[in-house]
């Protein structure tokens, strides 16, 4: 009789030491939690929207910005560089031979089927398929980059299927600025960029202008690959030995060569681009 209250008190104090080592309970999140508050994002001005300068909280589209200070910061060369951080899109470096580096928005490549722009003006070369994407565009001269998920056909036409891109450069209310860099890296990377720009006039009868140019080279990419995983030489195009000699024969996609190991060549992937563009406004036109 004597052993079942001492069993009974061992219980109860094993009981009350896992109550004080248990965790605590957090409480759940609500639907206030999870509202975007970025009063100074609302407020942001936004052009390309609408045509005329408006707060992002105004406009009913999904809009994002990439400001100068993001680019500065992060050492953005090329426009898919800027792209990467932007939610809901999808890059490719190097990408491909045509369109160079390449971009997804909204399940659509953004090389075809978004408008880019620089200052509301259309660069897209008339004739090709795709937008080539390198570093000739002023994404350092950037003020910000505007960017419209989406269709924007009523503002800006049918080629604006998956969204529109504006890079809009930098003005000044200075007569003259200018603004120049050079960086070199790996790979004999070179890269310079100028701006110069400036404001004439008095009153109604104000000129502004300003005048960009870039040149950016690179001997490789050093793309990382795996001949083991990536590459399966057992998938390759085989036929009959009399067809694999022929001259068109090594022109089809995935060739295996008979005589070889079945593994692509791979070599250096260089890089070259260089720009140079006007702006030029008198009042508003």
């Amino acid at each position: 009789m004597r052993t079942l209250p001492v069993l009974m008190l061992l219980t109860f104090w094993c009981t009350a030491f896992a109550q004080l080592d248990s965790f605590p309970l957090f409480k759940k999140l609500g639907y206030e939690d999870m509202l975007f508050n970025n009063k100074s994002f609302e407020k942001q001005e936004f052009l390309s929207a609408s045509r005329t300068v408006k707060n992002v909280g105004d406009l009913p589209f999904t809009v994002h910005v990439i400001t100068k200070e993001e680019i500065q910061r992060n050492g953005y060369v090329t426009l898919v560089d800027a792209m990467k951080t932007v939610p809901g899109v999808r890059v490719s470096q190097p990408g491909s031979s045509l369109e160079g580096e390449m971009f997804m928005m909204r399940g659509l490549i953004g090389n075809r089927y978004a408008k880019i722009l620089i200052n509301d003006v259309p660069i897209k070369p008339t004739g090709l398929l795709g937008m080539p994407i390198g570093a000739q565009l002023p994404i350092k001269q950037a003020e910000r980059i505007e960017i419209i998920f989406g269709p924007a056909a009523s503002i800006y036409g049918a080629d604006a299927s998956a969204g529109v891109i504006n890079i809009i450069t930098r003005t000044s209310e200075r007569p003259v600025y200018v603004n120049a860099d050079i960086a070199f890296g790996a790979e004999s990377f070179r890269g310079l960029n100028l701006l110069l720009g400036g404001k004439m006039g008095k009153g109604k009868n104000i000129v502004r202008f300003s005048l960009f140019g870039s040149s950016t080279t690179f001997e490789d990419r050093r793309i990382i690959w795996d001949s083991v995983e990536v590459f399966q030489a057992n998938n390759y195009f085989r036929e009959p030995i009399e067809f694999q000699r022929t001259k068109d024969a090594g022109l089809l996609p995935n060739f295996a060569d008979p005589d070889g190991d079945g593994l692509p060549l791979f070599g250096k992937l260089p890089h070259t681009s260089r720009t140079f563009g006007l702006n030029f406004r008198w009042r508003n036109f």
